[in-house]
């Protein structure tokens, strides 16, 4: 025959008791007020996390959520904790270990995401630092070039001939064609 057993502890409540009512002794407890049609009073129960009993000193004690993990859904590596656990994938896999298959394998694909990842953040990086030394190579070797070009358009060889020849000066002087125009004699 089947019974249940139902008390309080009477003409009392949680709020009468500050909070920490003389009845729950555990530090794992809490008072819970309870009223019903028959009688009014405060119940003590366990905190979240621990069992046992809150009327006596150290009655709750800490459950271990570890040993019936499944129970708990956790399908991963569990860690009991005071009042809790924690969960999580074994080394080598990631996801949702609170899941049964969640946690998933890291495969050698992944690594090598992450590998070209990498390698091309860095390559960016490299080419964006190099990017000025680059643009100032160009514009030197334009200005050669357009150097070189001027100095073809305008002679420039012949002149330095004739500078490096152990000539007078004479010989070495150079007249336009307006300049040799402007004179009467020619």
């Amino acid at each position: 025959l089947p019974a249940l057993l139902d008390w309080v502890i009477s003409n009392s409540s949680c709020q009468k008791q500050n909070s920490v009512a003389p009845g729950c002794r555990s530090s794992n407890s809490f008072c819970q007020n309870y009223t019903s049609y028959v009688y009014n009073g405060y119940q003590c129960r366990c905190s979240a996390g621990y069992r046992g009993n809150p009327y006596i000193l150290d009655g709750c004690q800490d459950i271990d959520e570890c040993v019936h993990k499944e129970a708990h859904s956790c399908h991963g590596i569990c860690e009991n904790m005071p009042g809790t656990f924690y969960c999580r994938c074994p080394d080598g896999t990631y996801g949702n270990p609170s899941i049964e298959g969640g946690c998933i394998k890291i495969t050698n694909y992944s690594a090598g995401l992450i590998i070209g990842i990498v390698i091309s953040s860095v390559s960016i990086l490299l080419l964006a630092l190099s990017a000025p030394f680059v643009t100032r190579m160009v514009k030197l070797r334009n200005v050669k070039k357009m150097r070189e070009k001027l100095f073809n358009q305008n002679h420039g060889l012949l002149l330095q001939q004739l500078i490096s020849q152990k000539a007078d000066i004479g010989e070495r002087m150079m007249f336009t064609l307006g300049d040799i125009e402007g004179h009467e004699q020619f």
